[in-house]
């Protein structure tokens, strides 16, 4: 009996010198480093009509379609060119607007098309205006990936409206909208 006692201590010992020893063992190593979280808030971009008028001028109705592609710069090119007429206070120039924001944000322009209707007499008669170019603080673009290098600058539109065969005489106009993602 003494010798299992004996026994019964040895093992005990063993046990708990083993588990001391495990308790007691050197960590592996550590290291810390501190780091430091930022953030920008900024504002929101805008968008103003400084004059949004995109004005093509006047043409005159011809058997055959034509197109009237508007310059950012406010000429006429395109094969409506030639049968361009001057009307008073209808000359042709660009829409024009101003973006804001935080320097240094990247953004891009998209225009919808505009469908212009006769305010004339008859009325209903429609011409559209796709295919829009933009000028971007002097600099033409596509309208992707621009950076606002200051807190505003200028933004012109121009564009290409198509004249149906034998549109009817009369003055149109319509909408477009101008959208800028940040």
């Amino acid at each position: 009996m003494k010798k299992l006692l004996l026994l019964s201590v040895a093992a005990v010992v063993a046990f708990g010198a083993t588990e001391s020893y495990a308790q007691t063992a050197p960590s592996a190593g550590t290291a810390k480093a501190d780091g430091t979280a930022k953030v920008a808030i900024v504002s929101g971009m805008t968008i103003t009509a400084h004059d949004g008028v995109m004005n093509f001028g006047g043409f005159l109705s011809k058997e055959q379609s034509q197109e009237a592609i508007l310059g950012t710069d406010g000429n006429i090119t395109g094969s409506a060119a030639t049968n361009k007429v001057t009307i008073d206070q209808n000359a042709p120039k660009a829409g024009q607007f101003t973006i804001s924001g935080t320097p240094n944000t990247q953004f891009s322009i998209s225009t919808s098309d505009a469908t212009l209707t006769d305010k004339g007499s008859k009325g209903g008669e429609k011409m559209t205006v796709t295919q829009y170019t933009y000028d971007f603080d002097g600099s033409t673009t596509d309208g992707s990936n621009i950076v606002l290098k200051k807190a505003s600058a200028e933004l012109k539109i121009g564009g290409t409206l198509t004249i149906g065969a034998n549109q009817v005489a009369s003055n149109y106009d319509g909408a477009y909208t101008v959208t800028i993602k940040y």
